[in-house]
């Protein structure tokens, strides 16, 4: 008897649900002129929502939710109350994601990018 092969199934389209669970990570760049870094953990609920807490190199440790939105070809717009955006490039499995602040509060330039991993569902 050969041994079955099931082949893994992957999504061929990106949805809210797509981010769904918990992930870390890390970012690094200049805000407001100045060098940045952060790290922290953001909990998708797969319907548009997050909840965030982190802990920047300029002080305390925030928390604060945010609302995302995902294209079918898996490219996220998340925005958050603090007046920062980011635009995510997103795995289809929805295991992680590469992103860049795309606008950002303060006169000075900000450039952060950072990636996340899911570290739970």
């Amino acid at each position: 008897m050969a041994p079955s092969v099931e082949a893994e199934v992957k999504p061929s389209r990106c949805s809210l649900k797509t981010l769904s669970g918990t992930y870390l990570y890390s970012q690094t760049g200049t805000w407001n002129g100045r060098p940045y870094s952060e790290s922290g953990r953001e909990k998708y609920d797969g319907n548009g929502g997050i909840e965030v807490v982190r802990r920047g190199s300029d002080g305390p440790r925030q928390a604060e939710r945010g609302r995302y939105v995902i294209s079918s070809d898996c490219i996220a717009t998340m925005t958050y109350p603090n007046g920062f955006e980011m635009t995510s490039f997103v795995a289809r499995d929805g295991s992680r994601f590469t992103f860049t602040i795309t606008k950002a509060p303060g006169r000075l330039p900000t450039s952060i990018s950072g990636w996340e991993v899911r570290v739970n569902d």
